[in-house]
């Protein structure tokens, strides 16, 4: 019936419309600095189903400095009949909507965000459904993620069919973006978004309406496709970062909503308080403690708190958002007491007051297993407690067969919830080993004892479970085969027969999924496993980064391309279109990133060996990793980029990344890795030193130092749009010259003071980016001292320089293992600290290899005094560096490779000292008559000192 009306919509009113001289929409952009998405915006309501000449288009540039205003020029001349450009001081995107509303034209209005996108089809599904039904004035369409996020908006679930809703009645039915909305211009041609707020506008703008008329038109097939960028520059996704999101949105959004409701209605509405739960939520799981003040964040709370007090319990439980872990928080704050001694489980579930929070026949996930391994007949499992209970008052078990087995707990900070309030939940890891029987077949249970009841559960299965978490999926070991049947783990004695019968039932489900590309995968593993399986190799792969070789990893490859061990392939990966490929493939054994004897091979490797730690290093196969987890089976060694001085434990502890080894150079780098909240142990960590150090050992003997000042500082995470996480390419940003970040270097390298100096003293300059910033290079203004590169050798440079101006960057350590001298120019020191990593145990002042400055004057003195002094490094910094490394050889590489053999790698072991060996050998035998006669001279020396002594 709905599909016959659509069509007599299209056949008989659609073309009246369009014969008319006016438009149907206006879609109104505010643009600030989204030139690089623009084209794609416009163009989605270009490429609209109906007829592009019926859409108004108001482009409205915010004091954009990118290349906004040419974009929009293009466009207004090839449409001047459709699109109207405008352009304003810079003053926020109400201002500007509201600016662009004095040209809308269209019966129905769209606010459109530059980076944003819509379906084709959704004008004509938003069109006949507002012809449909005449008393609904504001529409809602779906938003779905794309470009670093995808899926689903967590209010998805209200889509579930298009449809008429009053929020009277559907109070969960809430919406919030304007940009996905369309408005009868109508009801908003007198109404304007509020000024001067930096996020909240549209929820103000539309529940402001909604309050008078709770209708609301819902359309499952219309599509906003909302783009959460890769580098985190959105305003919306930077908000925790601003004080004014913590107190001028809450007054001027969630309590003029308060206010509003109960002045139409002498109560807030259900609708308007599951708003205020969403919101409140959300903010309570912000860790916003790291951006506010002691005094500002007490009276932060204090207003969550005022407000969680206007919300019944609840709407505060209802929200399909987050774990119920937060909500348990928001209860607990607002009643000054901790809710989870008051949770109490009744049949099946477990409840709070009369709300159900958890039904644990369908509960997976209160425990999650993120790693499983098997050694000899003992089975090992790490999980993840993510029960919201009271730890006090439950404990975890497991039965095999007539045996019970409890788990050891250890803290994991890692895993601490971290929230407004710090860490309420402290995180806690799981820890069994389960002796497996001597049987066919056996079954594991997992059960949690709660005052004194016993709940069977069903953990999930994490990244690092070897289980592919799909119907069907599988991990098979030497000895055993281990299957998740009905959410319990089944355990086989191994069989040649089981195993291909699992994998045709696998594959059965890959093909139902139209994972042919996997099964062929799949298939082409097994047939190399099984032409290998005989000739014991051993399979290493080995990688810097995808499209830049030169460190760690290429320095160990060429180790191992020297000494060529036995039983061992071993392979350097790198992308195919970049100049080090060129330069490396003549070496051998040069593995093409991303082709299909890669993909083969890093499924056969037993090690993979890494100088950087980002996600395709272990994981090639993106979201396809699933289906693939129980073939993976290699030791995970990161080698590393530089020494760890900063707190990395957010984004390389065990449980984010699980490497087997990490590769230190010093104590003091070990211990700070052996912190709770990396969760590695010493068998995790090796102290080696890096391989890339013996690479500069060796080169430091053939190259000369020059009269030369290098200046290389790191990126910033807070600088953004200069780099694509997602495709890792650079971006050029028009905002960065903006920043103090661009100012402070552009005036150090054209300082006259200095530049005098340098002058003077035959010193030239050289100011390399950081490969983040790369675009930027442009922006710098060279002179005749200092040169700037847009990409650097920084291995020739740290060789060649006599003088190195860093401020965080771990090149200082390169340059210090050379014993040189280093400037720290921290001009932004508290902000870096705050919203880059986390300072670590390295402490510039009482560490650093360096004098310390904070502001340009310092920096340019401790320069001038440097260069005057010839460069030489002061004792108390050499002193320093001293301490600081383990070792300072160029026996890196050999360590490392030593520490790598395990026990069956003896052969190796035994292949290399007779590697060594020989090869002393050979390059001594013209030095050997030397040696002798030397040696003998020293003899003679000693006999006649201990008998003539008074001759000295």
């Amino acid at each position: 019936m709905i599909q016959f009306i659509n069509i007599l919509f299209l056949v008989i009113l659609l073309p009246k419309f369009f014969l008319a001289n006016e438009f149907l929409f206006s879609v109104i952009i505010s643009i600030y600095n989204s030139g690089r998405y623009l084209n794609e915006s416009i163009e989605s309501i270009l490429n609209q189903t109906i007829n592009p000449e019926k859409i108004q288009i108001i482009l409205v540039n915010d004091g954009s400095i990118d290349e906004t205003e040419e974009i929009c020029l293009k466009y207004k001349e090839k449409y001047e009949e459709n699109i109207i450009y405008v352009k304003l001081e810079h003053g926020g995107v109400s201002r500007a909507r509201n600016f662009g509303m004095k040209y809308a034209k269209g019966k129905f209005i769209n606010f459109l965000d530059a980076d944003d996108k819509w379906d084709k089809r959704a004008f004509k599904n938003v069109f006949l459904f507002f012809r449909m039904y005449s008393r609904v004035n504001i529409i809602a369409c779906r938003l779905i993620f794309f470009d670093a996020k995808q899926g689903q908006h967590p209010l998805d679930y209200k889509f579930y069919k298009t449809r008429v809703v009053n929020l009277m009645e559907e109070y969960n039915c809430i919406q919030l973006s304007s940009s996905s909305s369309f408005f009868r211009h109508s009801l908003i041609k007198n109404k304007k978004f509020k000024e001067g707020i930096i996020t909240g506008e549209d929820t103000r703008f539309i529940n402001n309406m909604l309050l008078l008329n709770p209708i609301l038109g819902l359309i499952k097939e219309a599509i906003y496709y909302y783009r959460k960028r890769a580098d985190s520059t959105s305003t919306v996704q930077n908000q925790i970062k601003n004080e004014k999101f913590y107190f001028s949105v809450i007054k001027t959004v969630n309590y003029y909503l308060i206010k509003k409701s109960k002045k139409l209605y002498n109560a807030i509405l259900p609708f308007i308080q599951y708003w205020l739960a969403y919101d409140i939520l959300f903010r309570i799981s912000s860790p916003s403690y790291k951006y506010l003040d002691g005094n500002k964040l007490i009276k932060y709370c204090m207003e969550i708190e005022t407000i969680l007090n206007e919300i019944e319990d609840k709407y505060i439980i209802e929200p399909k958002i987050l774990s119920f872990k937060e909500k348990i928080i928001a209860l607990s704050k607002k009643y000054h007491n901790d809710l989870r001694n008051k949770i109490i489980f009744k049949k099946q579930f477990f409840m709070y007051s009369e709300y159900v929070l958890m039904n644990m026949k369908k509960n997976r996930n209160i425990l999650e297993w993120r790693i499983l391994l098997i050694n000899n007949n003992i089975i090992h499992l790490e999980g993840k407690d993510n029960s919201f209970l009271n730890p006090e008052n439950f404990f975890y078990f497991c039965k095999l067969g007539d045996k019970i087995y409890y788990p050891n707990y250890f803290n994991f900070s890692g895993y601490d919830l971290e929230v407004l309030y710090r860490d309420f939940y402290k995180g806690r890891n799981v820890v069994f080993d389960i002796l497996l029987e001597n049987k066919m077949f056996q079954v594991v249970q997992f059960f949690i004892s709660y005052n004194d009841m016993e709940i069977e559960i069903f953990p999930s299965l994490g990244r690092f479970s070897h289980i592919p978490n799909i119907l069907n999926g599988y991990y098979c070991t030497d000895k055993y085969i281990i299957k998740l049947i009905e959410d319990r783990l089944y355990i086989y004695r191994y069989e040649q027969k089981l195993k291909l019968s699992f994998e045709n039932q696998y594959c059965k489900e890959l093909k139902k999924k139209r994972k042919n590309n996997i099964i062929n995968l799949r298939k082409n593993y097994f047939e190399y496993e099984n032409k290998n399986k005989y000739n014991d190799m051993k399979t290493w792969i080995i990688n810097d980064k995808q499209n830049i070789a030169g460190d760690s990893g290429e320095y160990f490859f060429r180790f191992l391309k020297k000494i060529n061990p036995k039983g061992i392939k071993y392979y350097f990966v790198i992308k195919k279109d970049c100049s080090d490929y060129e330069r490396l493939k003549s070496l051998g054994n040069i593995l093409e990133f991303g082709s299909k004897n890669y993909l083969i091979l890093f499924l056969a490797a037993n090690k993979i060996i890494s100088s950087v730690s980002e996600s395709w290093v272990d994981n090639p196969f993106g979201n396809d990793q699933k289906y693939v987890r129980d073939l993976i089976h290699f030791d995970y060694i990161f080698i590393q980029h530089g020494i760890v001085k900063d707190d990395l434990s957010e984004s390389i502890n065990r449980l984010n990344k699980n490497f087997n080894y990490i590769i230190t150079s010093s104590n003091k780098e070990n211990e700070s890795i052996l912190d709770e909240k990396y969760g590695y142990n010493r068998s995790n960590i090796l102290l080696t030193g890096l391989p890339i150090y013996d690479s500069l050992q060796n080169l430091q003997k053939s190259n000369t130092k020059e009269k030369i000042l290098i200046i290389i500082p790191t990126w910033r995470k807070y600088i953004q749009g200069t780099f694509n996480f997602i495709t890792n390419k650079n971006i050029y940003s028009h905002s960065f010259i903006l920043t103090d970040y661009f100012n402070f270097y552009n005036n150090l390298i054209n300082n006259e003071q200095l530049l005098m100096i340098m002058k003077s003293l035959n010193y030239s300059g050289i100011f390399c980016p950081d490969p983040y910033f790369s675009k930027q290079w442009k922006d710098f203004k060279q002179n005749q001292i200092f040169s700037v590169f847009e990409l650097c050798d920084y291995q020739k440079l740290i060789l060649k320089a006599s003088l190195l101006i860093t401020d965080y960057s771990n090149l200082f350590f390169d340059f210090a293992y050379l014993k040189k001298p280093i400037i720290y120019t921290q001009f932004d020191y508290e902000e870096y600290k705050k919203k880059h990593y986390q300072i670590g145990y390295f402490d510039y002042i009482n560490h650093g290899f360096g004098p310390v400055c904070y502001n340009l004057n310092c920096s340019i003195k401790k320069i001038i005094s440097s260069l005057e002094n010839n460069c030489i490094l002061e004792k108390k910094y050499l002193n320093r560096i001293k301490a600081f490394f383990k070792y300072m050889d160029a026996k890196n590489c050999e360590r490392l490779y030593l520490n790598l053999l395990n026990k069956s790698d003896n052969n190796n072991l035994k292949d290399y000292n007779k590697f060594k060996t020989n090869n002393a050998s050979n390059s001594n035998n013209k030095f050997v008559f030397l040696i002798f006669s030397l040696s003998i001279t020293i003899k003679i020396f000693f006999i006649f000192l201990n008998n003539y002594p008074y001759f000295f």
